[in-house]
């Protein structure tokens, strides 16, 4: 199969120089300032930015092999460049319109278009294409548009009839409400437009197909591509393991201080068990964060950034965001339960209070606006109310839906609801992370029913993650927390002397 690089061709035709493409690219005055300063002495060390380039790649690579369900997808709507590139292929077809608009039409931009409509389609095809790119090819002969267009015989439906045609054959079902749509336009300009945009959709669908055919390959490379890049970067001094080596050494510290047990057992064992306090640690986060706003400064300040997870930063933000949800979720759920018991069982009742949480526990309303946790759990619990007057109009009173607003509505603060619920999806984790099978249950009777599913899930992902990252960074965890052990150890007998 074609590799995801072809959807950017390079090919040039008889009709059209580099200087003649499509106006999507940088302006001329950008132009000239790129090519000056790629005349200018290097300032940067060229094995410095290779290694920089490797991280780039390890990324991409990291990215595919943690996540299963990892597709390229569209740049940022809202960046420099992409306003730019909008603004630019806006104004040209704009034009375009206008020329061919006009008694007679000009056609001097046809060719061009043309051109581009004829690249993108051969970028499509497969290596056993070839009869079809030298089909798309002669069809699409400029030298023979020209002579038509100078002629005044050219004819665009043709072409369009070929293009739909050729869309049609190799693009993914998922496309053909957009084929339809793009057969309707009667405007060349537009139909133009519209074709190459969904050229450039169907590159994108090509390039994830072929992602998700290698993804086995790439997963089972991954390990040691990341493990190389990582090396270079400390060997070029773009990464260092400080942070690293604070986040593995408070840890075992704090698990010291804590008695928790780990200290016991074999090496390997200990060193594992460790490591795990280290990850859990890094998904610890605060209330606010369920509706996936920033912690505090002083939180911030606290938490360990690693950098053998810089590559997961994000990932590790929506996960505390995850599960900060989920606990308030699980506490709103057992606060409800507390006024009225008979709901234990009802699983309506669980999927009622999920939904509701997952609807009003945002970091914004209705109108865009940002809103704090506490008016969001203040919404969550009135309609909470107003559907319990209704669903249990003789058990329920106003008085007890009074109640259970103000303590909805105070879990934030220290509740100790809420802070039960918390450590029982830490102690689930923690569980998840030692366990070797697959899946891993919530217990019953846990107070986590209402979130089992949405926690057994996040569990696989955070495992998965997991253990990925210390099969990449198991020789620098190994040797930092063998000697933070061994400094806790001396230390607790030189305590004990």
């Amino acid at each position: 199969a074609s590799s995801p690089s072809r959807a950017s061709p390079t090919r040039s035709s008889p009709t059209r120089s580099s200087a003649s493409r499509l106006p999507f690219a940088a302006p001329p005055r950008q132009q000239q300032q790129q090519q000056q300063q790629s005349q200018q002495p290097q300032q940067a060390d060229e094995e410095v930015m290779a290694a920089r380039n490797g991280l780039t790649n390890a990324h991409l690579a990291h990215e595919i092999a943690v996540d299963a369900d990892f597709s390229l997808s569209d740049g940022p709507a809202d960046s420099v460049e992409t306003r730019f590139k909008n603004v630019a292929r806006q104004a040209f077809f704009d034009l375009l319109h206008e020329e061919l608009t006009r008694d007679p039409p000009e056609l001097r931009h046809v060719p061009l278009v043309i051109a581009e409509i004829r690249d993108g389609l051969t970028s499509l095809t497969m290596e056993n294409h070839a009869r079809l790119r030298t089909q798309i090819t002669e069809i699409f002969d400029t030298d023979l548009l020209v002579q038509q267009i100078e002629r005044k015989v050219f004819d665009f439906e043709p072409y369009k009839t070929y293009i739909l045609r050729i869309a049609g054959s190799l693009c993914a079902p998922s496309r053909d409400q957009a084929l339809a749509d793009l057969a309707n336009i009667a405007s060349t300009a537009a139909f133009c437009q519209e074709a190459l945009e969904l050229i450039r959709l169907m590159r994108l669908d090509l390039a994830n197909f072929h992602i998700k055919a290698i993804r086995p390959m790439i997963k089972e490379n991954a390990v040691k591509y990341e493990q190389e890049k990582f090396r270079q970067g400390l060997a070029k001094g773009i990464l260092t393991l400080d942070q690293t080596k604070a986040w593995l050494e408070t840890t075992v510290a704090k698990v010291a201080r804590e008695s928790t047990g780990l200290l016991a057992g074999t090496q390997d064992a200990m060193l594992i068990d460790y490591y795990i306090e280290a990850v859990l640690r890094l998904l610890e986060g605060s209330p606010e964060e369920a509706l996936g706003g920033a912690s505090s400064s002083a939180q911030q300040q606290q938490r360990p950034q690693p950098e053998t997870w810089q590559m997961d930063t994000d990932r590790l933000a929506k996960a505390r965001a995850r599960l900060q949800h989920m606990a308030l979720t699980a506490a709103v759920h057992t606060v409800v339960l507390g006024f009225v018991p008979s709901l234990r069982d009802s699983k309506e009742f669980d999927r009622q209070v999920t939904h509701l949480c997952d609807v009003l526990l945002t970091a914004t309303n209705s109108d865009g606006e940002k809103v704090t946790l506490g008016e969001q759990l203040t919404a969550v619990a009135l309609q909470l109310a107003q559907n319990l007057r209704k669903s249990h109009p003789a058990a329920f009173t106003e008085a007890m839906a009074a109640s259970m607003q103000t303590v909805i509505v105070k879990l934030p603060e220290g509740n100790s609801v809420l802070s039960v619920l918390t450590r029982r999806i830490f102690d689930f984790l923690r569980r998840r992370l030692r366990a070797n099978e697959a899946q891993y249950s919530v217990p019953r009777r846990s107070g986590l029913e209402a979130v089992a599913g949405q926690l057994e899930k996040l569990g696989l992902q955070i495992a998965m993650l997991s253990e990925h990252n210390r099969t990449v960074y198991a020789e620098f965890y190994d040797s930092i927390l063998r000697a933070a052990i061994d400094q806790q150890q001396a230390a607790a007998a030189a305590a004990a002397a």
